[in-house]
C-alpha cells in the first residue's frame, strides 16, 4: 500500500512557530513532526510515499530529500495555489501506483495500527475508511456520525456544543480506493469532509468509520504542541516512558538540577544554579544560565538568562535576558528580549521582533519594537494628564483594578475632582459601586482600612498626577498586583454600578487621631492654637516636629485596633508613636496621658516609673462610616 502525506498547510494556529518553518517540520523531542509519520509508515511496511506541498516546500524537501536516508522512497507534488485536502491528493493521482492507499496529515502525531485498519478496510469492502478518534473536546474537529456497523451517515464540521451529538472526530487519516479520486475535479479547491465525502454518501459509496483507541493528537495550537511532547515523555505514544535524555556534548554545571523527564539536545550548555524539568525539551546549541524551566519547549540556538519558564515555547535563535513570563507565552524565532520585560499570560511575540527593557507585552506582538513600559512606582502611577496619562489609562484601571465596591478620591483641585468623576463613571460602567469623595490621601487610607475597601486616590498639582492604587488595608498595591493592571483593557459589564458621594472623611480622620491619641485631658492648650493639627507631631524617626500641614499621618486599623501608623507614606510603628507621646508627656511634666487599649507593657512600665497615669480611650467610627453602613 502506498501513502500520501499532506504537508502543504500553513499552520496558522501555531503562528509564530510556523512563520518561517512549515508545521510538519516543527520539532517534537527534537525531531521533525513529519518524521514520526514516515517512521510509522515504515513500521507497517509502507515505503512508497508521496508528499503534497505548498507552504515553504523547500524546507521539507531539503530535510527528507528522496527518502533514502530514512529507508523509504519519497516523491513530491507541489500546489501552486491551495487545492484543499482532496484537491491536493487529486494532484498526486498520476504517481499513485497502488489501488489502495492511505492518506495521513503531516501535522499530527499518532501511533495508529495501520495494518489492522487496512485489514478492516478490505474485509468490509469499503471505498473509503475514515479513522476516527474519541476526543473530550470535539469543537476543533469534524464530527462523524456512523451506524452501528461503522457505515458513515453524516459529517458536522467544527460544531458548536449545542450541535455535538458525538465526540467521535475525524483524524484526517483515510484509507481510500484509487477509483474514488475520479470524483474529485481537477485543479479545484476540494475538501474531503466538506466536499468529497458528502458526494460519496449521496451516491451510496461504501464509506466507513474505524474508531481507533490508539494515540492521535492534532498539533493545532501551542498548547497541544507542548502536550504532545509531554505525552511522549509519559509513554502515551510509544508505550515507553522517558527519563532524562542527553545528546552528545551537553555541558551542565554542578549546581544545575535536572528533574525528569528532560530532553537536552547536543552542544547545549547550562550554567549557574539552574533547575530544568519536568517535561522540558531543549534543542541543540542552546545556552541557559540561572534558569528555572518546566513544562516548556526551547528550540535550537536559543539563549535564556535568569528567567523562570513554565508552559512556554521559545523559538529558534531567540535571546531572552532576565524577564518575567506569566504563562502560556510563545516566543518566535530570532526574537531579542532585553531585561525586565513582563509577558502577560498568553502573550505571543512573532519572529524578528526586538523587545526593549522593561516592556510589558500582551496579545500578539508582530511589528512593534517597543511596548508599553511598566509605569508603577510602589503602587503609584505618575505623569502629566493627557500626555503620560489618558482617559484610556483610567478605563484600564477601572477594568482591571476593581471589586464589587471601590472608592475614588482626589485632592480638592478642579482637575482632580473632574478626573475623580470620570474614573467613578468608568467604574460604574464596569459594574462596581463607587464611593466618591475629596480628601487628603491619608484620610483616604483611613477610610480604606476602616471599610476594608480598595480604591484609587488622585493627587493633582498643575496638571501633574500621582495616582495611588490602594488595597483594602489602606496600603499601596504590591508589585504582584501591579502586574495585573492592564491599561489597554476595557472590561465593561452588563450591570451598572452606582456612585455614592461621601462627606466628612477628612474631619473623621482628624477626630479619630485626636480622640484616640490625645496627649492629656487639657490638650487644647498643649502645643498650638489649632488643636486639630496635634497629629502633625508625628515624625518617621519618632521625634517631635510640627509640620504645619494637615493629615500627614495615617492609621491602619484592624478589628478596631490600631496596628500601624504612617507618616508621609513611611511606616513607623505604633510603639514609636505611643513612646513619642510618653516622652513629650515626661518633657512637659504631665501627670496623665491618654493611650489606646493595646498599649505596650514596656510603655506602661515606663509611665509608671515616671509617675504618669495612663487613661484609656475608645476609638472612633465617624460620620462617613455611618454613610457607608447606611448604603450597604
Amino acid at each position: 500500500m502506498q501513502a500520501i502525506i499532506l504537508a502543504g498547510g500553513q499552520g496558522t494556529r501555531l503562528m509564530p512557530l510556523t512563520e518561517e518553518k512549515p508545521k510538519p517540520m516543527i520539532p517534537v523531542l527534537n525531531k521533525p513532526l513529519m518524521e514520526y509519520s514516515v517512521d510509522l509508515l515504515k513500521q507497517h511496511g509502507i515505503n512508497n510515499i508521496a508528499v503534497t506541498l505548498m507552504y515553504l516546500p523547500k524546507i521539507i524537501k531539503d530535510y527528507f530529500g528522496d527518502g533514502k536516508r530514512f529507508d523509504v522512497h519519497i516523491k513530491y507534488v507541489e500546489e501552486t495555489s491551495p487545492l484543499g485536502t482532496a484537491g491536493s491528493v487529486k494532484l498526486a493521482q498520476n504517481i499513485i501506483e497502488d489501488e489502495t492507499f492511505i492518506v495521513l496529515s503531516g501535522d499530527a502525531l499518532t501511533n495508529i495500527d495501520i495494518t489492522k485498519i487496512h485489514k478492516y478496510h478490505k474485509s468490509i469492502g469499503a471505498d473509503v475508511t475514515i479513522v476516527l478518534s474519541k476526543q473530550e473536546n470535539p469543537l476543533e474537529y469534524g464530527v462523524v456520525l456512523t451506524e452501528t456497523d461503522g457505515r458513515v451517515t453524516s459529517f458536522i464540521e467544527k460544531p458548536q456544543w449545542e450541535n455535538v451529538v458525538t465526540n467521535t472526530v475525524n483524524t484526517g487519516i483515510y484509507i481510500i480506493e484509487k477509483h474514488v479520486l475520479d470524483k474529485i475535479p481537477h485543479n479545484t479547491f476540494y475538501d474531503f469532509s466538506k466536499d468529497l465525502f458528502p458526494v460519496l454518501l449521496k451516491e451510496n459509496y461504501n464509506v466507513y468509520g474505524y474508531i481507533t483507541e490508539d494515540y492521535w493528537c492534532d498539533l493545532g495550537n501551542p498548547e497541544s504542541y507542548l502536550n504532545a511532547n509531554i505525552d511522549i515523555f509519559q509513554g502515551k505514544v510509544f508505550d515507553k516512558k522517558y527519563e532524562n535524555i542527553l545528546e552528545e556534548n551537553v555541558v551542565i554545571s554542578e549546581k544545575t538540577k535536572l528533574i525528569p523527564p528532560v530532553y537536552i539536545g547536543k552542544n547545549t550548555v547550562i550554567t549557574g544554579e539552574s533547575e530544568i524539568g519536568p517535561n522540558v525539551v531543549i534543542g541543540q546549541n542552546v545556552i541557559l544560565n540561572n534558569v528555572s524551566i518546566k513544562n516548556s519547549l526551547l528550540w535550537d540556538k536559543s539563549i535564556v538568562n535568569e528567567c523562570s519558564l513554565d508552559g512556554e515555547v521559545i523559538g529558534e535563535n531567540s535571546e531572552i535576558e532576565h524577564s518575567e513570563f506569566l504563562g502560556k507565552n510563545v516566543i518566535g524565532s530570532n526574537v531579542k528580549i532585553r531585561k525586565n520585560a513582563i509577558f502577560k499570560k498568553g502573550a505571543c511575540v512573532y519572529n524578528n521582533v526586538s523587545v526593549m527593557p522593561e516592556s510589558v507585552l500582551k496579545g500578539n506582538v508582530k511589528n512593534s519594537l517597543i511596548k508599553e513600559k511598566t509605569r508603577f512606582n510602589d503602587g503609584i502611577i505618575e505623569g502629566v494628564w493627557n500626555h503620560d496619562i489618558t482617559t484610556g489609562d483610567l478605563l484600564g484601571i477601572a477594568s482591571s483594578f476593581k471589586d464589587k465596591k471601590v472608592f475614588v478620591s482626589s485632592n480638592k483641585t478642579t482637575l482632580g475632582i473632574a478626573l475623580t468623576n470620570l474614573l467613578a463613571s468608568f467604574y460604574t460602567l464596569c459594574g462596581a459601586n463607587v464611593y466618591m469623595f475629596t480628601s487628603q490621601i491619608n484620610s483616604c487610607r483611613f477610610f480604606s482600612s476602616i471599610n476594608e475597601m480598595q480604591g484609587v486616590y488622585i493627587d493633582e498639582n498643575n496638571e501633574r498626577l500621582q495616582i495611588h492604587l490602594i488595597d483594602n488595608k489602606g496600603l499601596n498595591i504590591s508589585s504582584n498586583v501591579e502586574k495585573n493592571i492592564d491599561f489597554n483593557l476595557a472590561d465593561y459589564s452588563t450591570q451598572r454600578g452606582k456612585i455614592i458621594r461621601i462627606n466628612s472623611v477628612d474631619s473623621d480622620f482628624e477626630y479619630f487621631l485626636n480622640a484616640s491619641f490625645p496627649f492629656t485631658r487639657d490638650n487644647v492648650e498643649l502645643y498650638s492654637d489649632n488643636p486639630l493639627k496635634l497629629h502633625n507631631v508625628i515624625n518617621k524617626n519618632g521625634d517631635y516636629k510640627e509640620t504645619g500641614s494637615l493629615a500627614k499621618a495615617a492609621v491602619i486599623v484592624k478589628n478596631n485596633v490600631i496596628t500601624d501608623v504612617y507618616y508621609e507614606n513611611n511606616r513607623i510603628s505604633s510603639f514609636n508613636y505611643l513612646n513619642l507621646k510618653l516622652n513629650i508627656a515626661k518633657m512637659l511634666s504631665l501627670k496623665e496621658i491618654y493611650m489606646p487599649p493595646f498599649v505596650d507593657d514596656e510603655i506602661l512600665e515606663d509611665a509608671k516609673k515616671s509617675d504618669i497615669k495612663i487613661l484609656y480611650t475608645m476609638q472612633h467610627i465617624g460620620n462617613s462610616m455611618h454613610q457607608v453602613a447606611k448604603f450597604n
